[in-house]
């Protein structure tokens, strides 16, 4: 056997024995769930929605806006998961407070001018 066909012929046997090895592991995971596993976020949440994470419950954290309108009640649970976030670089909360200031539940804080010299 010539050098490169041997080295494309390790090259492939080790692709599909390392696709195997992944494929057992989805296998195994999908059939016998784990609650012990650490719940993995881009960051740590702020305590007051500490509640809101369980073990073994997988949550999508994002901070792009959504593809549609939120509801109200998914609204209030956006602003309780994005506490610590700016509405102006997180476009989830932006979008959920407008919501629920459309909806009359928020009612934006107005900011006073502060002039100079006083």
């Amino acid at each position: 056997m010539t050098e490169p066909a041997m080295f494309w012929t390790i090259l492939i046997g080790l692709t599909v024995i390392g696709f195997g090895v992944i494929v057992v592991m989805v296998i195994r995971d999908v059939r016998e769930p784990r609650a012990d596993l650490p719940l993995e976020l881009a960051h740590t949440p702020h305590p007051a929605t500490a509640r809101m994470y369980q073990p073994g419950r997988h949550l999508i954290w994002t901070h792009t806006a959504p593809p549609r309108p939120f509801t109200v009640e998914q609204a209030h649970q956006v602003m309780r998961q994005h506490l610590e976030c700016a509405p102006a670089q997180c476009g989830r909360k932006r979008e959920a407070r407008r919501t629920l200031t459309e909806a009359g539940v928020m009612k934006p804080r107005t900011r006073q001018r502060v002039r100079a010299g006083s």
